[in-house]
């Protein structure tokens, strides 16, 4: 009877071994800020209607809210969650995430400014260069992420009649199946990708005639 999974065995695969958790956390902590922002803004008074009245706005709770989240989650970022030996060497080495890192720290210090100084409606400009730094840092954070963790291939070995993922034993084959080792094989020469191989992954299933 055919295996259909197995653990070990298969051909090795690195371990993640760098720790992005850090600036997951600045990155998270940057998306509950923008968040709380947009709901305030979403519910503030009508700068016509109130005739831009900034203490009536400030004093409202969401933006109080948002105001002391930044404080406490966002603002001074550096200190508070890259300050190890380990991100500060991870960051001076990689031009892409210290500048996205550097260009946040300069917006947050003037969404400080404006959150805490008048006029409010600097505080609507400098959110939406906060949006801004923040997609940016999500972009960086996503390719370091995929340079670690690069897409698994599907793997066939046809002497051995095993088709791994990863560390995964998808399919052992007692007996040969031309048509399916045919489409293995085309996979093992063109590298194709998961999808590929989730596309055709039924078919592999099949019991040999």
């Amino acid at each position: 009877m055919d295996q259909d999974q197995s653990n070990g065995g298969g051909p090795e695969r690195e371990e993640t071994q760098v720790d992005f958790g850090p600036i997951q956390e600045t990155y998270n902590a940057a998306t509950k800020v923008i968040k709380l922002g947009r709901r305030w803004l979403s519910t503030r008074p009508d700068p016509d209607t109130f005739a831009g009245n900034v203490h009536l706005d400030k004093a409202s709770y969401l933006f109080t809210t948002f105001a002391d989240t930044f404080r406490e989650e966002l603002f001074g970022f550096r200190n508070r969650y890259l300050s190890s030996r380990s991100m500060q060497t991870l960051i001076s080495n990689n031009p892409p995430l210290s500048t996205a890192l550097q260009y946040l720290e300069d917006v947050c210090g003037r969404v400080f400014q404006a959150v805490y100084c008048p006029p409010c409606g600097e505080v609507v400009a400098k959110l939406e260069e906060l949006e801004t730094a923040w997609n940016i840092l999500g972009e960086v954070l996503d390719d370091l992420e995929a340079q670690e963790n690069p897409t698994l291939q599907p793997v066939w070995d046809r002497g051995a009649k095993q088709l791994w993922y990863g560390e995964i034993l998808c399919r052992e084959y007692r007996k040969t199946a031309p048509e399916q080792f045919q489409i293995l094989d085309l996979f093992g020469c063109d590298r194709a990708g998961a999808r590929d191989y989730a596309a055709f992954l039924g078919f592999f299933f099949l019991e040999p005639s």
